[in-house]
């Protein structure tokens, strides 16, 4: 039976009669409602708003000029003598002209630059890929260099962890359950490969959603903190999908797990600089070269917790998108930790054997606990 939790909307104000059963959570209509930020909505549907009462002016100027065009032709003419026979006419396709005229200054004065999310793609990895936390464990025991305790430590952590127990970790590794005396491949064209294959999914599935060319793409961000080959994952993509030579292409690595939203943070930044623009923006991790086959505790929690993953998102600044945009970007708020605890709260290092991995320190809630306060 899945253990996906299920939602039961209901208008009802007395919600004591509804099933208690926790794998399904309701919701009150209402509630909903009441979270809609009704002025974002009006805002998004602005530019529409104004458009449709200045093609009312325009078509108000339009029909009167017609009824009144001999009294127009009579003002082309001579002015003096419009104004003795038909001022009313001449007044108030003035005013309205005027009207429109300078609604269309202040709102090309004062709009600022939103920023829509079309649409977004997560990788869905293959049934091969997908392990139980017992295959796990069976995938460590098989790497023949953790000791029992670490074992236990790894199982102890697993069981706790919220994973569930299908969960994605790429062919490099997980080959060691077919054959045992095969060992993990940790190469570079071992990490390219799982990197091209969670990539180009994701990036395929959001350009075929939103309907979008790979040459419409101006910006392209990927982030990916382990794993920065050269060429760079962005050269990949770019060679894959055929994008423009003059697109703008950033690649972020060693930003952890803050890169998702720096990435969005600078992708806002470069559309409302450029106007009438499309970002793509790739977020995905790469495990292939990053299985610590050391026996530090703070260096084996990233056995245990990370996995395979991707996300592909794609921004828009043009107003034509927002009627089928998803979502709106309200704000971005970027802070930076400061002192040693926080820049050593997640460091990629060797362990006293030599053994490369990435160490979590234990204060590492403390230090985003901080940064939230800021």
């Amino acid at each position: 039976m899945s253990d996906t939790l299920k939602r039961n909307d209901s208008s009802m104000t007395d919600m004591s009669g509804l099933d208690d059963d926790p794998k399904v959570y309701h919701v009150r209509k209402s509630r909903m409602i009441r979270l809609v930020n009704w002025w974002t909505v009006s805002v998004i549907y602005y530019p529409y708003i104004l458009m449709g009462a200045a093609g009312v002016l325009v078509a108000q100027v339009i029909f009167e000029a017609y009824e009144n065009w001999d009294s127009l032709i009579t003002v082309y003419k001579g002015y003096q003598n419009t104004l003795s026979t038909s001022p009313p006419v001449a007044i108030d396709v003035g005013w309205k002209a005027t009207a429109l005229f300078v609604a269309c200054l202040w709102f090309l004065g004062h709009r600022k630059t939103s920023i829509y999310l079309l649409d977004f793609a997560v990788f869905e990895p293959p049934q091969s890929w997908k392990v139980t936390h017992e295959q796990l464990l069976e995938i460590m025991r098989r790497q023949k260099c953790f000791t029992h305790d670490s074992i236990e430590f790894m199982s102890r952590i697993l069981s706790n962890s919220g994973t569930s127990q299908s969960t994605a970790w790429p062919p490099s590794i997980t080959k060691c359950l077919t054959d045992e005396n095969v060992p993990s491949d940790r190469s570079v064209d071992g990490a390219r490969a799982e990197a091209e294959y969670v990539m180009y999914d994701i990036v395929e599935k959001a350009l075929e959603k939103t309907k979008t060319r790979p040459k419409d793409i101006d910006i392209l961000i990927v982030n990916c903190s382990l794993f920065s080959p050269t060429p760079s994952l962005c050269s990949m993509i770019i060679h894959k999908f055929g994008f423009r030579n003059d697109v703008k292409s950033f690649n972020l690595s060693g930003m952890g797990c803050s890169a998702g939203i720096i990435s969005i943070d600078l992708a806002k930044d470069l559309l409302i600089a450029r106007p009438n623009s499309k970002a793509l923006i790739v977020s995905t991790e790469n495990l292939t070269q990053n299985l610590y086959h050391g026996n530090e505790r703070s260096m084996l929690l990233q056995n245990t917790l990370f996995r395979c993953g991707g996300a592909a998102i794609i921004l828009s600044n043009k107003w034509q998108d927002a009627m089928r945009a998803k979502m709106k970007l309200l704000t971005a708020v970027r802070t930076q930790g400061e002192g040693n605890e926080a820049y050593k709260c997640v460091f990629e290092c060797e362990d006293e054997e030599g053994h490369r991995g990435v160490r979590l320190s234990k204060k590492n809630c403390g230090c985003s606990r901080k940064s939230y306060a800021r």
